[in-house]
């Protein structure tokens, strides 16, 4: 008997393995919008090209677009990402405007005249707040004495630029248009709940102030001083636990949170309401994190791109993604040195037509491209691992599995691409494309241990009708995990896996 196995739900690894451990890493599920053979296939992420290289070390702490250009903060220095093209050929470099002291991700906001860093506290610097104005091209520190600095964060509303301390309730404001300028008495307090204030968004050009429990809306109603007033009755119950999520998407304001005596969870909040899209299995990743760690370990990032809106939540070792349109979570992962770490990408924002990516691990500016299947020039493997197939306590005969795919997809010659680096520093390097492969293994303790790892060719270029089909596979136990492995710069789908089943 002919019979489709289920093996495109995206991520979802249960406290007890046995029950569910599905991972998907740098694969994401797409679920066609109309009748085909499968209704959810796999596709493989973009990768990464690279615009500018950097050094290593010097990672990206953040990106803006500010009048038509982007702006990125790599290590302590504030550049301008410059496209020209000359006879129809593109180039682009980098010009340094100043410098921003500090290690940790900085908040960028800006009003049509200014762009407005804030570099917050750290184990470096003090934190400090600072106006790039465009007309001038000069970059300088905010140093107004009624500045109620140093800042945690900053956003723009209403003409303001807002500001927020962590260590108490208060927040305040700039003087209308102009970053530089600063009253004693513009600010204000979020008083709904006794939190403290942790973070802001701005929707709809209405000021989210977040605390640590609750969230409460502001809106500028035009007074001199303080602007911002709270709307009645919009305080919704729930606070923010890792500052740095805090995004706009899906037509919200999305955030890891939590309320009172909760764990994290993804939240999105629209319209005064609030709506939890994390799965339990996402929230249980969260738990594991240590709490005190999560608002410098945990930032998220947004895009879309071709008719798909995604939203990144990075945390060591990964980064969980949620596909808006699929509603289906997948992972993305980088190499770094031997293994598979965090995904590389720190901030994405769109420009010159591309979406625009800053770097973990170097200076690197890149650009998503969905036609590379490398991240510059770095090898990115990806897999799928299935739900545990059981039989209602038997054992069944399996004669083959075969992997439907998009076959023919291989180079016309191999390349080489890098695949680390050692502990000494020697980068590794591997080549291949001409022939990729992929790579079936298995599990029957729960996805604890894989066996097997048989490789088949997807196809050569021009080899459409490739099948890779795995036989004589004997019996399934009660529970088997099943488990798909491509290591190849070439294109990968996976359309749906089919088993013969005696």
């Amino acid at each position: 008997m002919r019979t489709t196995l289920d093996i495109a739900q995206g991520f979802y690894v249960s406290d007890a393995l046995p029950i569910s451990a599905q991972q998907c890493i740098n694969f994401y599920v797409s679920l066609p919008q109309t009748s085909t053979i499968t209704d959810a296939n796999l596709f493989s992420t973009p990768g990464i090209t690279s615009l500018i290289d950097g050094v290593d070390g010097e990672g990206c702490r953040g990106a803006h677009v500010f009048a038509g250009a982007p702006y990125f903060v790599i290590n302590n220095s504030l550049v301008k990402l410059v496209r020209s093209v000359v006879d129809g050929n593109e180039s682009f470099t980098k010009t340094v405007i100043g410098t921003i002291p500090g290690v940790q991700r900085v908040y960028m906001a800006d009003n049509g005249l200014q762009l407005c860093i804030v570099s917050i506290p750290d184990t470096v610097t003090a934190g400090k707040s600072f106006i790039y104005t465009l007309s001038s091209s000069v970059l300088v520190e905010i140093t107004d004495s009624d500045f109620d600095g140093p800042a945690d964060s900053v956003a723009y509303a209403g003409g303001y630029f807002s500001f927020h301390k962590s260590d108490g309730k208060k927040f305040f404001n700039s003087n209308l248009n102009n970053g530089l300028a600063y009253d004693a008495l513009d600010f204000n307090v979020a008083e709904s709940d006794p939190d403290q204030i942790r973070g802001q968004g701005v929707l709809n050009d209405q000021l989210y102030i977040f605390g640590s429990e609750t969230i409460q809306q502001f809106r500028s109603i035009g007074r001199v001083p303080a602007p911002f007033a709270p709307i009645v009755g919009s305080t919704i119950d729930i606070g923010v636990t890792a500052p740095q999520t805090i995004v706009k998407f899906g037509g919200g304001l999305c955030f890891v949170g939590a309320g009172v005596n909760e764990s994290p969870a993804v939240w999105i909040i629209k319209g005064g309401q609030k709506k939890k899209i994390s799965t339990n299995s996402i929230e249980n990743e969260f738990s594991r994190l240590k709490i005190d760690t999560i608002p410098e370990q945990v930032f998220s990032w947004v895009y879309a791109e071709s008719g798909a809106y995604w939203m990144g939540i990075s945390v060591p070792g990964t980064c969980y993604v949620y596909d808006l349109v699929n509603e289906r979570w997948h992972e993305r992962q980088s190499i770094d040195e031997f293994k598979l770490d965090r995904y590389r990408c720190t901030h994405m924002v769109n420009a010159y037509g591309r979406i625009l990516v800053g770097d973990t691990q170097t200076g690197n500016i890149g650009a998503l491209d969905e036609d590379l299947f490398t991240e510059y020039g770095i090898l990115t493997p990806r897999s799928v691992t299935s739900r545990p197939f059981d039989n209602q306590g038997d054992s069944v005969s399996v004669a083959c599995i075969e992997a439907v795919v998009e076959s023919g997809v291989g180079l016309s010659n191999d390349v080489t691409v890098l695949t680390g680096q050692t502990a000494r520093g020697v980068i590794t390097k591997g080549s291949g494309g001409v022939d990729p492969q992929i790579v079936l293994s298995w599990s029957d303790d729960g996805a604890r241990i894989f066996y097997g790892h048989i490789p088949r060719s997807l196809g050569k270029i021009g080899e459409y009708n490739v099948r890779p089909t795995w036989s004589r596979l004997g019996e399934f136990p009660r529970s088997r995990v099943l488990k798909f492995t491509i290591s190849s710069p070439t294109k990968s789908t996976i359309i749906k896996v089919e088993a013969d089943i005696g």
